[in-house]
């Protein structure tokens, strides 16, 4: 006994017992301190070192195996255990259910907030209190909306049209309708693979807006059980000019800009929807399509070949973006840093093959930033068609002399439209269209 340390703690896992060691009238007595179930301290005295410590573990022991007669608190524990339990006492929950409960959710959160936070979150997320709406109404919020925003007039009354029509087949709370009813208006819609995946979209951006504006819960499947209609269809074919001379004589009057814009001016649709009067910039002959005008939900992305980038190293920046979910991917060659001075780089064509070989993915070629000559684009657009080249990146202007930037590398647009119609018996001569 010499060699104990006293208060002696006996643990029994999570159960503790106390041993103190006191002198009564010059003799040896040692005490047994612990708390019983009701949290009340329990002391019990030994003359003998050997029966208490042998009565201390038999105590921690039967604490452990879950025994009804004792509970044993250190000094500090107590407190805790006491505020622990009035805290609970409202909620009628036993304090091991509460413990487990705030393990998991602890565990759950991993650092990312507190247990509260986390909680209050939930509540503001999935509160049953939403208020009722009908599709028309949210129908006319999001349009009022869109004007305030300023989104062009194309764009408005596009989803106007389509959500319009939504509207008049559903009169009732936006959040009653299904996806099954949704997949059955755009059957019954009778139209094309283009016209229904338009009208799917619109009614994405109706049912996002809800959500953003709590008349539908955050995790409100929406339309994504709603099958998305397929990319495909007719081949879309070129009017001629007689055809669309007789387009544009027969069209309404606020449509022929539009018309115009897709027609001459190679401006896609999705884009002509977001255009302003103000893009288009009639003194100086031209039509300036902002970076937040071009963006669209599917983009492809280019990665173009660093000058000095080897062609594994290209391949595996080209695996890093496919990793990542995105497939819509193209290579883009353009000339590497070498000892030559002649041209700006050397324009690598020998990749064509290669990336063929290695890759699922096209490749495109730019024959301007590769070679940095105008007088050298036509032939080595050529050589790379014959040499399996899916796109061409071509610099145009309609003056390069009078161009802003990069004019030694711009060719003119006679030479660009002479250049298109030579190409085309070489792709024909590939066994390509």
């Amino acid at each position: 006994m010499s060699d104990v340390n006293f208060p002696e703690t006996v643990r029994c896992r999570s159960s503790i017992v106390t041993i103190y060691h006191v002198l009564n009238r010059g003799k040896d007595h040692f005490t047994l301190s612990y708390y019983d179930a009701n949290g009340n301290r329990q002391r019990r005295m030994f003359r003998d070192y050997d029966t208490a410590k042998e009565t201390a573990k038999s105590v921690a022991a039967e604490l452990a195996a879950g025994g009804s007669d004792v509970l044993m608190f250190s000094g500090k524990e107590r407190p805790c255990y006491e505020r622990a339990m009035e805290t609970l006492r409202p909620l009628h929950m036993d304090l091991d259910t509460a413990i487990i409960q705030f393990a998991e959710a602890v565990k759950t959160l991993n650092g990312a907030a507190s247990l509260g936070e986390a909680a209050k979150h939930y509540v503001r997320q999935h509160s049953t209190n939403l208020p009722v709406k009908s599709v028309r109404d949210v129908v006319d919020e999001l349009l009022d909306e869109k004007t305030k925003a300023g989104v062009s007039v194309f764009h408005w009354k596009d989803l106007r049209s389509r959500l319009t029509h939504f509207a008049n087949a559903f009169h009732c709370p936006l959040t009653s309708v299904t996806a099954a009813e949704i997949q059955q208006f755009l059957v019954s819609l009778g139209l094309g693979f283009r016209s229904r995946r338009n009208y799917r979209q619109s009614i994405v951006t109706l049912f996002n807006f809800a959500k953003a504006h709590r008349y539908l819960k955050p995790d409100h499947p929406g339309i994504s059980g709603v099958p998305k209609v397929p990319k495909r269809g007719p081949k879309i074919s070129i009017f001629s000019p007689d055809e669309m001379t007789t387009l544009l004589s027969g069209a309404k009057s606020e449509l022929i800009p539009a018309l115009a814009l897709g027609a001459f001016a190679g401006i896609r649709t999705e884009e002509i929807k977001r255009l302003r009067w103000s893009h288009l910039k009639l003194a100086r002959g031209l039509i300036d399509v902002p970076s937040e005008v071009t963006k669209t939900q599917s983009r492809r992305l280019i990665p173009k070949r660093g000058l000095s980038m080897k062609i594994e190293e290209w391949l595996l920046a080209g695996e890093y973006i496919l990793a990542n979910e995105n497939p819509n991917l193209m290579f883009c060659e353009r000339g590497i840093r070498t000892f030559e001075t002649y041209t700006r780089n050397t324009l690598d064509l020998g990749t064509i093959p290669i990336i063929k070989k290695e890759s699922h993915c096209p490749i495109v070629i730019d024959p301007s930033q590769g070679a940095g000559r105008a007088d050298l684009v036509v032939a080595m657009c050529k050589g790379a068609v014959v040499m399996g080249a899916d796109a061409l990146l071509i610099e145009v202007h309609p003056n390069p002399a009078e161009a802003w930037s990069d004019g030694a590398q711009q060719v003119s647009l006679d030479v660009f439209a002479k250049l298109m119609r030579e190409l085309r018996p070489l792709i024909l001569a590939a066994g390509r269209e």
